[in-house]
């Protein structure tokens, strides 16, 4: 029998490359300077964080205002959507490397959460919202006895 050396996905050779030009992608989309005539979405950053007992999802969402951000739960979707406008009324000559539009980002939330305790706040510019976890039900197990009993076998001649 031949051991062989497990390698995390991200790790292994085949697919580290794909992971490496993934990222390098994302990276040039997101920080690419753009002309706003043709824009009509953003994507903010998010993180999820994944605490004891909660996860936490922060956004960066500078410039923006709490009025200008909708965030609603519904069948274990959390959805936080919302729009950064512009500044400028005259987008069709300017050149920004900023990002404005609308933006939606759904999560979908597992079923330990307790959906009616999620707490949103926002402040300087970056959206926190904390979703506590609850116990998950443990079914209820129930022992079942086995009876010895006499069964009745009748032999046929």
């Amino acid at each position: 029998m031949t051991l062989v050396k497990w390698t995390p996905i991200r790790t292994r050779p085949a697919t580290r490359i794909f992971n490496e030009l993934d990222s390098w992608m994302d990276q040039v989309m997101n920080n690419r300077p753009v002309f706003t005539k043709n824009i009509d979405s953003w994507n903010p950053g998010f993180a999820v964080n994944d605490s004891e007992k909660e996860y936490i999802i922060t956004a960066d969402l500078p410039g923006m205002e709490k009025k200008e951000i909708d965030i609603s739960v519904q069948e274990n979707i959390l959805k936080i959507s919302g729009e950064r406008k512009s500044e400028f009324e005259n987008k069709s000559d300017q050149y920004s490397e900023i990002g404005f539009g609308k933006f939606n980002r759904t999560f979908n939330l597992p079923d330990h959460v307790n959906e009616e305790s999620i707490k949103a706040q926002f402040k300087n510019g970056v959206l926190t919202l904390n979703i506590p976890k609850i116990e998950p039900i443990k079914p209820e197990v129930k022992t079942i006895t086995i009876k010895i009993g006499r069964a009745s076998c009748r032999e046929r001649v």
